[in-house]
């Protein structure tokens, strides 16, 4: 049986724009995030961004930030590659959806804060963009593509940048590919839809593989199934 999750963390996560109930109290960013990445239940983890993007909008230093600051003092070493893994699937979502570079390089500026820990950027962008489930220790398992949809729904679709729209609509139409094709053949789908030249294998495999499923995909028969399906 999952154990109850106490309600202040709930009441500090809705106050940090990760509303799961209605906030109450006050809390503290920097200890509601790292309140969070002692969590097992995925939901939690799951709001790690959304938390993380409120407090550095709404806060100029983050004690994080300082070089005084020492995780190895404050943090055991399983906290140190979660908080790190947490800290770089939050700098991969805040980059796909393009926020502003300051958010990005005040993310890398914690991150620098926790030696030995940094280099899980460059496995955590491949499994990220294959929205692969992700071991985060302590039993717990954060999923890439709750993770997106997540974000999209807490920070997205209440905003009112035109490019944050945009960017929005963007991330909805990559994750419905992802349902259908690889992420080489969603290379190959952008690199046809702007008109760059393909090379000859990746010509045949368009033709062979990628051309089949489009067709499929377009067909108004398939759509008025899909549609009967979901009315049932």
């Amino acid at each position: 049986m999952r154990k109850a999750t106490p309600r202040r963390l709930l009441e500090g996560l809705a106050q940090y724009g990760y509303p799961l109930q209605e906030p109450v109290t006050t809390y503290g960013g920097e200890e509601l995030l790292l309140k969070l990445i002692r969590q097992t239940d995925s939901r939690l983890l799951e709001g790690f961004p959304v938390v993380l993007l409120n407090l550095l909008e709404n806060k100029k230093s983050l004690k994080w930030e300082s070089p005084r600051w020492d995780s190895k003092r404050k943090l055991t070493a399983l906290e140190r590659r979660r908080f790190a893994a947490l800290l770089s699937l939050s700098y991969l979502l805040f980059e796909l959806f393009g926020l502003e570079r300051t958010i990005l390089r005040r993310t890398e500026k914690v991150l620098a804060r926790l030696p030995g820990e940094g280099g899980q950027m460059d496995t955590l962008r491949t499994m990220f963009q294959d929205s692969a489930e992700l071991p985060m220790g302590m039993g717990a398992t954060v999923s890439v593509e709750r993770l997106k949809n997540t974000f999209r729904n807490y920070v997205l679709l209440g905003a009112k940048s035109e490019e944050i729209k945009k960017k929005r609509q963007e991330l909805e139409l990559e994750l419905l590919l992802s349902e259908f094709f690889t992420p080489r053949q969603k290379e190959l789908l952008v690199k046809r839809q702007q008109g760059e030249t393909f090379t000859k294998t990746e010509r045949e495999y368009f033709s062979r593989v990628i051309r089949k499923r489009l067709r499929a995909l377009a067909s108004e028969e398939l759509h008025q199934f899909v549609r009967s399906l979901m009315l049932k």
